[in-house]
């Protein structure tokens, strides 16, 4: 395995990220994807309505075997909400899964965290585990969510994501 894996939204991708929004239980968000010259943009607005509440890009499903790596960096720009880098070792959404929290800046910023800092979820709620490199190794799907739950258009802007 190299030294990092990194998702550069500057280049063309094989796969396209695809957006998924509260829709799928009743709410009303919204999201769009746009491949810029030099990055991606999510964009859209979170909806309270019909119990709604988040709006998220999720990259295709695939193996990502990240156990190797102990660090993700993020350049990013965004503002309307805070937002989590998620990731799925099931495929099943019932199942747990990690996240972690990053907050928005509307400047360019590159910021790095411990991927020890992920933190398993339950249908959105923390259950206190953090992730391991057995988990790490059997990521299926990696994403971006709105993360503050609270009524408004949002929009971020991601050049990469890189695992070191």
């Amino acid at each position: 395995m190299s030294s990092s894996y990194k998702i550069d939204f500057r280049e063309e991708m094989d796969e396209p990220w695809t957006v998924v929004v509260d829709g799928v239980m009743g709410g009303r968000s919204s999201g769009k994807i746009t491949l810029e010259d030099d990055h991606l943009l999510f964009s859209g607005e979170v909806s309270l309505a019909n119990n709604g509440g988040f709006s998220s890009m999720r990259a295709p499903w695939k193996a990502y075997d990240l156990s190797l790596y102990s660090t993700v960096t993020l350049r990013s720009r965004a503002t309307g909400q805070s937002f989590y880098l998620t990731m799925q070792h099931h495929a099943e959404w019932y199942r747990p899964g990690h996240r972690l929290h990053y907050k928005k800046s509307d400047e360019w910023v590159t910021v790095t965290y411990p991927l020890a800092d992920l933190q398993e979820t339950r249908i959105g709620e923390a259950t206190g585990q953090s992730i391991d490199a057995d988990v790490l190794s059997q990521i299926k799907r990696m994403g971006i969510i709105t993360g503050d739950k609270k009524a408004c258009e949002f929009v971020i802007e991601l050049d990469y994501i890189e695992f070191q």
